[in-house]
């Protein structure tokens, strides 16, 4: 499952994947994620939060490298992964953002994601 919302007075977007990613999905979150960029101004934040996804298979990667090579040129200013304890799952998606040209910041809960990007309280 994916779910892509924009939050645009804070320049965000938040993607979470949760359980099994089929390929087929990955249609239908392209069309929100370029829904979603559309309402952001240049220079936004994603929080892309794969803690409760499980590892993808191979064709899952490869649309979802095309849908992360969407975001540099839509303006990525900092992206963070939420990774929980999803060791190889994490792995996959640093290689498919490295792939993509960024690299990611890395926290544990939706919470530190949050603060990274927003400071302390």
């Amino acid at each position: 499952m994916v779910e892509i919302r924009a939050v645009p007075r804070r320049e965000r977007v938040m993607v979470v994947y949760r359980g099994e990613v089929l390929a087929a999905e990955i249609e239908e979150a392209e069309r929100q994620l370029r829904s979603a960029l559309a309402n952001l101004f240049p220079a936004f934040d994603v929080v892309c939060d794969v803690s409760a996804a499980d590892p993808l298979a191979p064709e899952a990667v490869n649309r979802l490298r095309q849908m992360a090579e969407l975001l540099l040129p839509a303006g990525l200013r900092t992206h963070i992964r939420v990774v929980g304890r999803s060791g190889q799952t994490a792995l996959q998606f640093h290689r498919i953002g490295r792939s993509a040209g960024y690299e990611s910041r890395l926290a544990f809960s939706l919470d530190e994601a949050e603060a990274l990007l927003d400071g302390p309280g």
